[in-house]
């Protein structure tokens, strides 16, 4: 096995490392030495990569160590060129292992490096870290939301989660923004036949129990949250599908059950 297979199966022993490094970050951020933290959560993401939560804290840090300025360092640009060098060879020679490192460096020196955030999303996806994926994508489109690549890429990648009804609004607003995308409409029809096989289109299919497409996909999603209560990545991807369909309090009840 390569050096690179930390990423793709992490034991039990590199995700304890990773535990115990987390804890030792998240006080070195309270204390406020947020640089410190940063290179504490860089090997946390290395030990455990599919661990989302160390991920975002470690987003969260280094906006922090900036002061949320929105371009990062001063010398991100000088910083960045030679990391950004290596970025791309590793993205040719196909070591996606080596892309996440390369890119979470990156992005601890300008959080905000979009092609960082695209390289790392597409280094997930090919680790099949789809949660890693998807959630570097959303970070992605806060910084660029009318970008219909990213929106396809989403929607994807939604889809082969489960979450057709995030995936359908994407899909749409791909259709709006590229409408000789041919294929992006068919995914919306395709969905959308999915979605009205489903929905309840008279009082006895009620009365028959059948749920909307949101409710089913919540159901399967809080089983999850069941099966294993004390992962971060049940508990966001539901309070996510909730806040997509604009029901703020149940995502907010969603989260605080997780923090709990």
């Amino acid at each position: 096995m390569n050096h690179e297979s930390p990423a793709f199966a992490p034991d039990p022993e590199q995700r304890r490392v990773a535990s115990s490094l987390f804890e030792r970050a998240s006080d070195v951020m309270a204390s406020g030495d947020n640089a410190h933290a940063i290179t504490l959560l860089q090997d946390c993401c290395w030990h455990d990569p599919a661990n989302l939560l160390y991920r975002q804290t470690l987003r969260r840090a280094a906006r922090a160590r900036y002061r949320h300025n929105g371009r990062g360092h001063w010398l991100a640009w000088f910083w960045n060129w030679p990391l950004r060098l290596r970025l791309m060879r590793a993205v040719a020679a196909n070591r996606p292992a080596e892309v996440l490192r390369l890119a979470e460096r990156i992005l601890a020196n300008n959080p905000w490096d979009l092609p960082a955030q695209q390289a790392l999303a597409r280094a997930a996806e090919g680790l099949n870290l789809v949660d890693v994926a998807i959630w570097a994508l959303e970070q992605a489109r806060l910084q660029r939301p009318h970008d219909a690549r990213l929106d396809r890429s989403l929607a994807t990648l939604y889809e082969q989660r489960g979450h057709f009804t995030q995936a359908m609004a994407l899909w749409q607003r791909v259709v709006e923004l590229a409408p000789r995308d041919t294929e992006a409409a068919e995914r919306v029809a395709r969905l959308q036949r999915a979605a009205a096989s489903v929905q309840p289109n008279d009082e006895s299919n009620t009365s028959s129990g059948r749920i909307d497409p949101l409710e089913r996909e919540a159901h399967g999603l809080r089983e999850t949250i069941q099966a294993a209560p004390t992962r971060p990545e049940g508990y966001l991807a539901l309070a996510r599908l909730y806040r997509q369909a604009n029901r703020w309090e149940e995502a907010a009840e969603i989260l605080q059950t997780g923090l709990q």
